[in-house]
């Protein structure tokens, strides 16, 4: 298997500069605020766990402050405020159930020491001196480096999963083993002193939770929008009022095109929420009219020329200028300063902003563009692959997933296209739209040479199809089969590399740039405990058809 880490390129430095996936030091400090008291929450949540007592108060905001810390731009001052006072609400309801579950059976009240407590604090001044101190504090307790960032690894690895699971939720769905793992976690990082070896057990637990996280969610979409099929989406307006929706909080466009079904008021997707069209519940909506725009990269410029508000939910943004954060909205992550946020179940101030606004003026000529999705690719054609891999009719599939966000993403997909052999097929799980070369490339027997089976990094679907081969190939057939290639962010990687790892899915290659969040003496642990190898995967370097490296 191959997968290729993050390149350091253009955009990956700017996120860095501006904190869209590296926190600034007001943002670490918050964090560390809210966290802690949901650590501090756990401690109580695990004695009444232990005696089947509800815990569900800890269960909400645990996700929901995982959920929120995700993205790295400043969070508006009220948010955090309102986090506040979810999380004392939380302490107090659990801290009392506890306390009653002691007296009802004659224990004596553990109360933890002062320098555990967490106290709310209602001004911002205050949270992030108490934020500093809590980080000046932690780094003192774990000077060495190696135990620091293990904990810092399963902070990431629990915001992977909270994204999935608070997604699930606002569909209905919901996971006990999840919502165990995080309470378990938490209080083993509630201790001042977690080993080595129990943070790494953690860390690599933390990868099968991921995967359930995903499989979860995939429930819930199919469950409430159906079955998804491929579809032809619009890409150019037509003339009228018009919301875009942008991000990954499909609830919030379900929500967006009944409220305006009766209003004339049309509906486009951007970026990732183009899913949408994969499902036929959502597909009957006749105000969902196409997709506005492109990439995140290209975000700013796209809402800009939107003639009406935006509703945004992402926990990957760009902080959004002046000139249009008045139409802007939210329900979710992020919060930006300054960009109105409505409750998840009234949309009115969005349907008014739509109504002042301009409009598309007129209607160009109509362009559409196919998309595709797994479950039907997964479903037509990988009995056919079965079948023309056993008569030495394909020889190699490369799976594809990565960040659009990434220019060298794009050049390597160019690259791999033009040289791909002819017994050979790509099996894209990101982005959308089509390189030129990927008309060009034909069919085997019937069967795209190029399949996009994805709108976004869908790491889910691509460790299913895994799943469906490994079922009758032996190890060297999968290897000399199945070529796997990962452009993706920092954080993204991690949980995902920890899934290929509780899959059983070993001995693959990965690109030569350390990631940031990962330090030396972990990275070569993680190395040699998930068989990983350092390779170059530039063509010029060497053939595209020895990019596996599963042995």
């Amino acid at each position: 298997m191959f997968s290729y880490g993050d390149n350091f390129d253009s955009y990956t430095r700017a996120c860095r500069i501006k904190s869209i996936c590296a926190k600034s030091p007001t943002g670490s400090a918050i964090e560390e605020y809210l966290m802690r008291g949901v650590q501090y929450i756990s401690v109580y949540a695990n004695k009444i766990k232990h005696f089947s007592g509800n815990i569900d108060e800890f269960n909400h905001i645990a996700i929901k402050v995982f959920y929120v810390t995700i993205n790295n731009i400043l969070i508006d001052d009220r948010v955090i405020l309102e986090l506040v006072k979810e999380l004392e609400q939380a302490k107090d309801a659990i801290k009392a159930k506890y306390v009653q579950i002691s007296k009802d059976r004659g224990f004596s009240i553990d109360i933890m020491p002062d320098g555990y407590h967490w106290h709310a604090k209602y001004k911002i001044s205050d949270i992030l001196k108490e934020g500093e101190r809590l980080l000046r504090k932690k780094r003192e307790i774990f000077s060495d480096e190696y135990i620091y960032n293990l904990r810092e690894l399963v902070i990431i690895a629990l915001k992977g999963i909270a994204k999935y699971a608070r997604h699930s939720k606002n569909l209905g769905f919901e996971s006990e083993k999840i919502y165990d793992f995080f309470l378990e976690t938490l209080y083993s990082l509630s201790i001042d002193y977690v080993s080595e070896e129990r943070l790494s057990a953690i860390l690599i637990d933390s990868g099968e939770i991921y995967y359930d996280s995903m499989h979860l969610f995939d429930d819930a979409l199919i469950s409430r929008y159906g079955e998804p099929s491929p579809s032809r989406v619009r890409i150019t307006p037509r003339k009228g009022k018009a919301i875009l929706v942008s991000g990954n909080n499909i609830r919030d466009l379900e929500a967006i095109l009944k409220t305006t079904q009766s209003k004339n008021i049309d509906v486009y997707t951007h970026g990732e929420m183009m899913l949408a069209f994969c499902y036929p519940e959502l597909r009957q909506f006749s105000n969902l009219v196409g997709n506005y725009g492109d990439i995140l990269l290209d975000q700013q410029m796209d809402i800009e020329s939107f003639p009406g508000p935006v509703m945004i939910n992402s926990d990957c943004s760009y902080d959004p200028p002046e000139v249009y954060r008045g139409r802007m909205f939210t329900t979710s992550i992020p919060f930006w300063r300054g960009v109105d946020y409505v409750s998840e179940d009234n949309f009115s101030k969005v349907v008014t902003s739509a109504l002042d606004s301009e409009g598309f003026s007129d209607t160009p000529p109509e362009k559409f563009v196919d998309i595709d999705c797994t479950k039907g690719i997964l479903s037509s054609y990988i009995e056919k692959m079965k079948t023309l891999f056993k008569k030495g009719k394909l020889k190699q599939i490369f799976l594809v997933s990565g960040s659009l966000l990434m220019p060298s993403f794009g050049e390597y997909m160019q690259n791999l296209l033009k040289t791909l052999p002819e017994d050979s097929i790509v099996i894209k799980f990101s982005g959308f739209g089509y390189l030129p070369e990927e008309k060009e490339l034909g069919t085997i027997e019937g069967i795209p040479r190029f399949i996009e089976a994805g709108i976004y990094e869908n790491f889910y679907s691509m460790l299913r199809f895994i799943s469906f081969f490994r079922e009758f190939l032996t190890k060297d057939e999968e290897k000399n089969l199945i070529s796997v290639v990962v452009y993706s962010g920092q954080d993204n990687l991690l949980p995902v590399l920890l899934s290929f790892y509780s899959l059983g899915i070993r001995n693959y290659k990965i690109g030569n740039i350390l990631p940031y969040n990962i330090s030396p003496g972990v990275y070569e642990t993680f190395m040699k405990k998930f068989g990983i190898k350092i390779k170059n995967p530039s063509p010029e370097d060497e053939e595209l058809t020895n990019l596996s490296g599963m042995e």
